[in-house]
């Protein structure tokens, strides 16, 4: 029979140092919630505080929980909450739907996370088939695993040159682009709230952990928006302009597949969105 989305699965299997990141992390995420709230937008008096937004104990109250117990769920102790608490911690802090999936995954209703495949033949196979399309299938980390050459091609310098890990956000936040690409200036936000939320959705993928702590150290940019907390849909924009160096400015509609093999992988595939941008494809990428 299958379950609620958000049936509890343990996390014990998991090593420590996981339950206690991801306590950290629904800490500092409620913490970051709360203090974006103005009291009397709550019915408090909003007088002096030390810190902005609502307190501890206020959350506590419009939430219908215990101050105790709150505090320590804000202090990352190791705490229990129910779908039932946490989901009326969301009301109080008026959570959006992404956001109270991340806190209840944080919470610890989520599954766990299977290894991924890196070397599917027939995984590379089917995205050869979409030629001249671009598409590329990514990890939950932002590592890409597989491409097609079209998806090398739209962006020069960084998939297929050379051997090691091509990861998006690395790309986005530290190489140095080659002359005539364009960055989406809006594309690298959004981009690092799905990494945030998939802290929650993967809590034992040590690869997406790791990124994030070494672009907090290289890029201070990646550092000022992660440090928001900000949660974004894994949904996709409706169109991506990509500036090549020698095609020009090329737009495409994306959209995703899930492999039902390896559900933690997504295979991002570009579809033309106008005339120009087909036929750019169809000169440079046809099938072989």
């Amino acid at each position: 029979m299958r379950g609620s989305p958000y049936d509890q699965n343990s996390l014990d299997a998991h090593t420590g140092s996981v339950s206690e990141f991801r306590r950290r992390e629904l800490a500092a995420f409620l913490r970051s919630r709360r203090q974006r709230i103005d009291p009397s937008d709550r019915g408090f008096d909003p007088g002096k505080r030390r810190a902005p937004g609502l307190r501890r104990e206020e959350v506590a109250s419009l939430a219908a929980v215990s101050t105790s117990w709150y505090v320590r769920l804000e202090q990352a102790l190791d705490v229990n909450p129910s779908v039932q608490v946490l989901s009326s911690i969301a009301r109080a802090l008026s959570l959006d739907d992404a956001e109270l999936e991340y806190l209840l995954r944080l919470g610890g209703h989520a599954p766990t996370s299977d290894p991924i495949d890196r070397d599917d033949p027939e995984l590379q196979a089917l995205i050869d088939g979409f030629l001249p399309n671009p598409v590329s299938v990514i990890t939950p980390s932002f590592d890409y695993v597989a491409w097609n050459r079209a998806a090398a091609w739209i962006v020069p310098g960084f998939l297929g040159c050379g051997e090691g890990n091509h990861n998006l956000l690395r790309f986005l936040f530290c190489a140095r682009l080659e002359p005539g690409l364009v960055r989406d200036l809006d594309g690298p936000e959004a981009l690092v709230g799905q990494l945030r939320a998939n802290v929650a959705r993967h809590p034992g993928n040590t690869a997406i952990r790791s990124v994030a702590e070494e672009l907090s150290d290289t890029s201070d940019e990646f550092a000022r928006i992660w440090r928001r907390h900000d949660i974004a849909p894994t949904t996709l924009p409706p169109d991506v302009p990509i500036g090549h160096p020698d095609a020009g400015v090329l737009t495409f509609r994306p959209t995703t597949l899930r492999p039902e093999l390896q559900p933690q992988l997504t295979v991002v595939v570009f579809l033309p969105k106008d005339a120009p941008t087909a036929a750019a494809l169809a000169v440079h990428n046809a099938p072989a």
